[in-house]
C-alpha cells in the first residue's frame, strides 16, 4: 500500500516478537516430549490456542488500520477473517 497514513511497523514488530515467542515455547514443548514429560501434551495445546489468539489480535490490529485509512474493502476482509477463525476454533473446542 502506498499510502502515507498507513503505517504497520508496529504490527511487523508484534508479529516478529510473536512468531519468536511461539518458536521459543515450541522449543520447550519439543525437549518435554524428548523428556517424556506428561506436562508437553497440555502445553501444546495451550501453545495451539496461543497461536490462534495472536492471529485474531493481529486480524483486529489490520482491520483497525484498514478502516483508519478508509480501507473499507480490507476492513470487511480482516472481519470476515476474524469470523472465520472463530467459527473454526468454536466447532473445533466445542464439538
Amino acid at each position: 500500500m502506498n499510502d502515507d497514513k498507513y503505517t504497520d511497523k508496529y504490527l511487523i514488530i508484534y508479529q516478529k516478537l510473536s512468531w519468536y515467542l511461539a518458536i521459543l515455547f515450541f522449543g520447550v514443548i519439543a525437549f518435554l516430549f524428548i523428556i517424556n514429560s506428561p506436562l508437553a501434551f497440555r502445553l501444546s495445546q495451550i501453545g495451539i490456542v496461543m497461536i490462534l489468539v495472536t492471529t485474531f489480535l493481529k486480524l483486529i490490529i489490520m482491520a483497525e488500520k484498514f478502516r483508519a485509512v478508509r480501507r473499507i474493502r480490507l476492513m470487511i476482509l480482516s472481519y470476515f477473517l476474524m469470523l472465520l477463525l472463530l467459527s473454526t476454533i468454536l466447532l473445533r473446542y466445542l464439538l
